[in-house]
């Protein structure tokens, strides 16, 4: 009983050291993302009364499927597959005709549930980012 729950405990703090590891892979992802836009001279992501540029991204999970609207508002397709479909094995990307939905497909539903809060970590952080630029920019 001793060594089961040691072991127990164990893959709990695996389980955090991963999810930790992705937040900050998250993390770096939009502040790359942020910093190449602001290199280009594009307006920050997600920021200021443009909405019709920038439409709030809506994120959502169906089971083993991880829903994203307007998903290209952050993300290329490259960098969904390979920053979050790939490292976190999932197994299909599709995209809606009209290019506003990305559904991306995993093993699981806990899968799909990390990635949901990878996403909504990387929106919150885009915004904040995008807040800072545009006190700093005087808007």
């Amino acid at each position: 009983s001793r060594r089961t729950s040691s072991s127990a405990l164990t893959r709990v703090a695996s389980r955090r050291r991963r999810c930790t590891a992705w937040i900050l892979v998250a993390a770096m992802w939009v502040g790359a993302a942020a910093a190449a836009a602001a290199d280009k001279g594009l307006p920050p992501m997600m920021a200021g009364p443009s909405a019709d540029e920038n439409p709030a991204i809506a994120v959502q999970v169906r089971g083993c499927v991880l829903e994203i609207v307007h998903w290209s508002t952050l993300w290329s397709q490259p960098q969904l597959k390979g920053r979050l479909l790939g490292p976190l094995g999932g197994r299909n990307m599709r995209v809606s005709q009209d290019g506003v939905t990305a559904e991306l497909e995993f093993s699981s539903e806990d899968t799909a549930q990390r990635a949901l809060r990878i996403c909504r970590m990387a929106e919150a952080q885009a915004a904040q980012q995008g807040a800072e630029a545009t006190r700093r920019d005087g808007g």
